[in-house]
This record gives C-alpha cells, sequence and structure tokens, in this order.
C-alpha cells in the first residue's frame, strides 16, 4: 500500500517539477534540461557504460565476483551522492526518474549498441520492515523507470527474509556476516539473461548473495548489475 502511494507521489512529482529542471532549477518543461543532461558535473568512469569488472581499481575492492557484468552512472559523489539520498533519506521518488535520466544517456545506451539487454530486471528487495519504515524499494522504483525506458519488464523474483543491519554502517567482513543466507528465490527464472538493479555498490556483498542465491537454482543463468553509483574507491 505504502509502495502505491509513493508512486503516486512520483507521479504528480513529476508533473510539478517539469516545470523546473530537477538538477540546476531553471525554467524548463523536462526533468533534467539538455545542459545539465549533457554537461552534469560528477565523476564519471573514464568510458560510461564500460563493464567496470575490467577496471582492476574497482574490481579489486568487490567480494565474490559471481555474476558476469557490474555497470554504474558514476562514483558515489557529487550530484550521484545527492539524487540517492533524496531518494532514500528524504522520500522524494521524483529523484529515481532523475536518475534514471543520466543512467539512459551515460549507461543504457551504450549498452544497447553493444550487447543484447537482459529478458529481466530484478530489483534488491528491502527487508519488510526496513520497506515498512521507509515506503517504498528505491531499487524497485529505479528498476520500474528503467523498464520503461528499455522495455524490459520487471520481475520480483526475490525476497530478502532476514532483516539485516543497514550495510553502511558495517566495515567489510561484517557485511559478509550481515548478508549470509539474505536472500531466497521466490519465482522462478527460465531466462538466459537477467539484471539486478541496486543505487549503490560499495562492495558488492549484497549483490553477491543476491546473486549466489539465484545461481543456486538456475547455474548457467547470466546475470548482470546496474547501478546508479559505485561507493569511492578505497572504501569499504
Amino acid at each position: 500500500m505504502l509502495d502505491k502511494f509513493y508512486k503516486l507521489c512520483r507521479q504528480i512529482e513529476k508533473k510539478l517539477n517539469h516545470q523546473h529542471c530537477y538538477l540546476c532549477h531553471c525554467a524548463n518543461e523536462k526533468l533534467i534540461c539538455d545542459y545539465c543532461l549533457s554537461d552534469a558535473e560528477f565523476e564519471r568512469f573514464p568510458v560510461p557504460g564500460t563493464d567496470l569488472l575490467e577496471y582492476p581499481v574497482i574490481a579489486k575492492h568487490l567480494y565474490n565476483i559471481n555474476y558476469e557484468s557490474l555497470r554504474s552512472i558514476g562514483t558515489y559523489s557529487d550530484i550521484l551522492a545527492g539524487l540517492i539520498k533524496k531518494l532514500k533519506f528524504s522520500k522524494q521518488p521524483i529523484a529515481s526518474a532523475a536518475l534514471t535520466l543520466l543512467f539512459e544517456a551515460y549507461v543504457l545506451r551504450r549498452i544497447m549498441q553493444t550487447e543484447k539487454l537482459p529478458e529481466k530486471l530484478i530489483p534488491i528487495p528491502l527487508s519488510e520492515i526496513r520497506l515498512f519504515k521507509r515506503g517504498f524499494n528505491q531499487a524497485a522504483l529505479l528498476a520500474e523507470d528503467i523498464g520503461k525506458i528499455a522495455k524490459i519488464p520487471v520481475m520480483h523474483a526475490l525476497k530478502r527474509h532476514k532483516h539485516t543491519r543497514q550495510q553502511s554502517s558495517l566495515g567489510k567482513e561484517a557485511r559478509l556476516d550481515n548478508l549470509f543466507d539474505a536472500f531466497k528465490l521466490v519465482k522462478p527464472l527460465p531466462y538466459k539473461h537477467v539484471c539486478l538493479i541496486d543505487d549503490v555498490v560499495t562492495t558488492g556483498a549484497t549483490l553477491s548473495s543476491a546473486v549466489e542465491t539465484i545461481k543456486a537454482k538456475t547455474p548457467d543463468i547470466k546475470v548482470s548489475i546496474w547501478c546508479m553509483a559505485v561507493a569511492e574507491i578505497g572504501k569499504d
């Protein structure tokens, strides 16, 4: 019920904010004006849309890489950090639409030119307790917005049946213990390629745990990761 409420709020926000750019606040009918979309100042990766597993400086900080690719707009700083915080902690679901426009411009277009898209988008779920407290799952909102643009169906195939402490407050080893047996596959995945959607990747422990759950049932499936930001290099 709360999730539906925030979807309605997002639709209303989109209509109201189309009078101004969400980033620079200049008068504009678009959610993000053309100037901000092309010249937004944030720390991007050398080649937008490239698989970050090919960057050793990123990959060396990731735990148990059991997925086939990882793509992100940029590092968790500047505009990206601000938008994600607005989405998660200030309860501004319209920030999901803004992040999706940046993801489309800097990541999705390149993916669509170089490879086949996944058959399903699977958002990383929240525990029922955290979902109740927040009122919505930010990964689900992002998956829905990206799915509409890329024309990929969203599938809620995972359930977080164990309430875990927030990963951002934990060190690397504690993150791994925190996520042990955290996910459950609740829908069959008779597909060749699916994609997990999340907002931020730090050590990748959450994603690795989710992928492990998926591949325990469907070992031959290809799993890609799309996220909005990767935590600044060197931070665990």
